[in-house]
């Protein structure tokens, strides 16, 4: 009886010591994050969460767009107050305008699955164009 109470001892150990070798840290973000009412900056070294901004905007307005991806998935959605304005799944580097066609408060989301790079949501002024 006392060899089979050790043996099970010894399975037992034996398996939370294996099972603590698969236990990893995922880092969910690390980098820099800027955002305010006319900009949404994100530069990343690991991203793996989703992290979003919201923006008063007016009819009119123009958004820069931009983003460098270095490596992993990166995924960014724009919503207005009544529908997607874009939305880019795995995206590369890209630089473009969105021209916003009505007032409203508009989400700026960027997803990361071990994400390095930045993107950037920034109000463009008239006169910048």
């Amino acid at each position: 009886m006392k060899r089979v109470s050790v043996l099970i001892t010894m399975m037992l150990m034996l398996t939370m010591m294996t099972g603590c070798l698969f236990m990893y840290s995922v880092t969910e973000f690390s980098g820099s994050r800027a955002s305010n009412d006319e900009l949404f900056d994100l530069d990343f070294d690991m991203l793996n969460r989703k992290e979003e901004h919201h923006m008063t905007l007016k009819e009119g307005d123009t958004i820069k767009v931009t983003a460098d991806h270095k490596s992993g998935k990166i995924d960014v959605l724009v919503s207005g107050p009544s529908d997607t304005i874009y939305q880019g799944d795995d995206i590369e580097d890209m630089e473009f305008f969105l021209t916003i066609e009505e007032d409203g408060i508009y989400t700026f989301e960027v997803s990361g699955d071990e994400g390095i790079g930045s993107v950037c949501f920034e109000l463009v002024k008239d006169e910048e164009l």
